[in-house]
């Protein structure tokens, strides 16, 4: 009987198999970090999103900023309404949450129509701003 004698670079004629049980817990590993990743995924989608319609609140809030100082500009607000809203502007600023800023912005529009009731063209201007802030807002609470 010949004695065969392997070395370490000597490769063996067959290879080494795994398991029933072996191949089993690959495969439950593999399923389990793929779905593990999909989970992943889907979260930091999620977070985009969210982050996303935060920021067109945000826009819609700087946008009723803009608006609301343009028509007090328009009709000629006396220094009270001007100082009225400069307060609404702190106000936003302070405001942690998106939606207690949309609050705020809403708040000064509805006191800047009361400032300028005569001028259409500025009311239109406001009740779009509103209506940005109120569809952004909606939207974004929608996703949370």
């Amino acid at each position: 009987m010949p004695l065969e004698i392997n070395k370490p670079g000597d490769a063996l004629g067959e290879r080494p198999r795994l398991s029933r049980f072996g191949r089993g817990v690959v495969a439950a590993g593999l399923v389990v970090v793929v779905l593990a990743g999909l989970l992943i995924f889907s979260l930091v989608q999620g977070n985009q999103r969210k982050a996303a319609l935060a920021a067109a609140v945000l826009d819609a809030v700087e946008r009723s900023r803009l608006v609301c100082t343009n028509a007090l500009g328009a009709v000629g607000a006396d220094s009270e309404a001007i100082a009225a809203l400069e307060g609404f502007y702190r106000r936003i600023e302070d405001e942690n949450q998106v939606s207690g800023k949309a609050t705020a912005a809403q708040e000064m529009i509805t006191y800047v129509l009361s400032q300028v009731h005569g001028n259409q063209a500025q009311v239109d201007e406001l009740n779009g701003a509103r209506n940005r802030i109120l569809v952004a807002l909606q939207q974004y609470e929608s996703q949370r």
